[in-house]
């Protein structure tokens, strides 16, 4: 489909397939971010903090476990897994 859409960047077909595979792309879970770590007393430094890889926006420790997680606001699919 991105052949299609780079061969005819301006018409309604290529806008509307370039559409299309970014859609596509957002279902393909990427890793978040992690940043600010902690010690949590029991020798084990864990972050407190991710951010969605494609837009930056922060989610807080406790946050990424919820239901609502598993896409960021942007629409990314994420991976919390290890």
């Amino acid at each position: 489909m991105r052949y299609i859409a780079d061969r005819n960047p301006k018409g309604e077909l290529g806008e509307a397939l370039e559409m299309a595979v970014e859609a596509l792309e957002k279902q393909i879970p990427k890793k978040p971010i992690y940043s600010d770590y902690d010690d949590n007393g029991l020798d084990e430094i864990i972050p407190y903090k991710a951010a969605c890889p494609i837009c930056g926006h922060e989610f807080e420790f406790g946050t990424w476990n919820d239901e609502d997680s598993h896409h960021c606001v942007c629409g990314q699919r994420l991976d919390w897994g290890e």
